[in-house]
């Protein structure tokens, strides 16, 4: 006797299965679903259905960034189901803290586009599901070199570039100024050669730790000399990747790792202030008075108390003009459109043409800071 479920009109089983989802949970109900009976799944299988998971690709991911690139017609249902597949993939494998190396590549790809075509909806599915706790784990496993990490998943270019890009590009200042000191310490010496310059790094002294960064409230440090490095020598700046991105080939240009280094080493860097001189004169009116040139204690504590400006928490400050943030407040990731263009190196059939113009108002703000100027004889402190 057939199922009750079987006598349902096709587009009334696509709504009932379209309304067991909702815009931040899993495709879980969906299979269910399809387990029911073979005739459900012949009708709401992917192959058969593919504007049902398009439309539920609609309410769970941003858009506005794949159809300013791509175009509308290049994105069809088929193209929007097969990478609502891919996407629910990564979460699973975000939630389950898997950094084995099978698939890892496509997967951080995947994770690296969404933050780029992010407008709230991508970045919100990236922390539910716990990405920065993820990317702690997988830098342990891609950046360090001898320890079982290293069997676990291989070490790989390009995903330790994107590893650092996307920790980068999602990880809010008081994320980092959370981390454990011995966390910070640790990731600090992991991505330290990358920020400077890459054929003189080189890889130090192993030591067998655990196999993935430590949250735990120990007071004891890792000493960095005891951290064994992967080498930053090798490291292919050039090279080109073939990947699937809403469902097609795509050849692409791996992000420059030493940018998201030294952002990341500055970062870092900046979680234990500085201690101040104690031979510099108290402030500007004392040095005058004592015949004193050069940066005072008060100069000190100001350039002390700059921080690196991370890009998530930078994106919510000073837009510039009016009509630029009412486009920015929009649509975020246009922000992110020229990063885009330079890693594209060949879309399928041509789809994505190629553009070098600048989006007025994405490098708009106010600069401030202090640098010092070496002069003959000292340092001659200059002001905001």
């Amino acid at each position: 006797m057939p199922s009750t479920l079987d006598t349902i009109p096709c587009d009334v089983l696509e709504l009932i299965a379209y309304f067991t989802t909702s815009p931040f949970e899993s495709l879980i109900p969906i299979r269910q679903l399809l387990l029911t009976s073979t005739t459900v799944h012949r009708h709401l299988c992917l192959d058969n259905c593919p504007s049902l998971y398009a439309s539920i690709y609609h309410d769970q991911f941003d858009l506005d960034a794949p159809r300013r690139r791509l175009g509308s017609t290049s994105l069809t249902d088929s193209a929007l189901a097969a990478e609502l597949l891919q996407r629910h993939h990564v979460l699973l494998r975000i939630r389950r803290k898997d950094w084995t190396s099978l698939g890892l590549e496509q997967d951080m790809w995947t994770a690296y586009f969404m933050i780029l075509e992010n407008d709230s909806l991508n970045a919100a599915h990236l922390e539910r599901a716990g990405f920065s706790e993820f990317l702690l784990g997988l830098a342990r496993a891609q950046f360090r070199v001898g320890t079982p990490c290293e069997a676990l998943s291989p070490v790989n270019d390009t995903v330790r570039s994107l590893v650092l890009w996307s920790y980068c590009l999602t990880v809010p200042r008081r994320n980092i100024t959370s981390l454990r000191g011995e966390v910070a310490d640790e990731l600090l010496t992991l991505v330290r050669p990358y920020a400077v310059s890459a054929p003189k790094a080189s890889s130090i002294n192993p030591h067998p730790l655990s196999s993935h960064l430590s949250t735990s409230s120990s007071n004891q440090r890792t000493p960095s000399s005891l951290i064994h490095v992967a080498s930053a020598k090798s490291f292919d700046h050039d090279a080109r990747r073939v990947i699937r991105y809403y469902s097609r080939s795509w050849t692409v240009k791996c992000p420059d790792i030493a940018s998201a280094a030294i952002i990341l080493t500055f970062a870092l860097k900046e979680l234990t202030p500085l201690a101040v001189p104690p031979h510099l004169p108290l402030d500007r009116a004392t040095a005058i008075a004592n015949g004193r040139t050069g940066p005072t204690m008060e100069d000190f504590r100001l350039l002390a108390s700059r921080r690196t400006p991370l890009l998530i928490d930078n994106s919510a400050g000073d837009l510039g003009p009016p009509a630029v943030q009412g486009c920015l407040k929009a649509s975020p990731s246009v922000a992110n459109d020229l990063d885009f263009n330079r890693m594209i190196l060949a879309s399928p059939d041509g789809i994505y043409k190629s553009t070098r113009s600048y989006n007025p108002g994405t490098l708009s703000g106010t600069w401030e800071g202090t640098f010092w100027v070496c002069e003959a004889l000292g340092l001659r402190f200059i002001g905001d």
